[in-house]
């Protein structure tokens, strides 16, 4: 069984925490909202994004950086949002960040992308290949019944997978 989550005063006089509803928007509020931008995970944890001009979201191309709103958990930290692409670990974030950032050799791991089943359209009977051939690490994988699933052992957390799935059955979670 998960813990609660954290319950403000307000949200527990309100009752939205009695609701199911009201205790996922409190955990939505709690947990990242996507993985952390490549080579910055020493810096957010640090805190030094939290007063930061973000010059990270405008040197990001692809336009995957964003940051949590201020009654998140984590407000002012960055996060990606893969939308239409994923990341390509291209470094303009790390050369715009006013902060001293160590790169080592070869791609960060961000997250983990996940497949939900219960919204994945193979998974369900139906045809899709959307995703297939988007991973640049070969990570999605297919069953013998032409089913996807993810190679935990391939998976960078990329994203580029994401915005490819018309249903919304691929997401990259956090690694804290």
């Amino acid at each position: 069984m998960s813990s609660p989550p954290n319950a403000t005063r307000r949200a527990f006089l309100s009752g939205d925490l009695l609701t199911r509803a009201g205790r996922q928007a409190a955990r939505r509020l709690e947990q990242p909202w996507g993985p952390r931008p490549p080579w910055l995970a020493a810096i957010v944890r640090g805190g030094a994004c939290v007063d930061c001009d973000q010059p990270c979201r405008e040197a990001c191309k692809p336009a995957l950086i964003h940051f949590h709103p201020e009654e998140h958990a984590q407000a002012g930290t960055p996060y990606l949002r893969f939308d239409d692409t994923g990341c390509n670990f291209c470094g303009d974030c790390v050369n715009a960040c006013p902060e001293t950032v160590r790169v080592p050799a070869g791609k960060p791991r961000l997250g983990l992308a996940r497949v939900d089943q219960g919204r994945c359209l193979p998974w369900r009977q139906v045809i899709c290949i959307n995703c297939k051939g988007r991973c640049p690490e070969d990570a999605i994988v297919w069953d013998e019944r032409s089913r996807p699933a993810v190679s935990v052992d391939r998976c960078n957390g990329c994203g580029a997978c994401v915005g490819a799935c018309p249903p919304g059955a691929l997401s990259v979670e956090a690694i804290l």
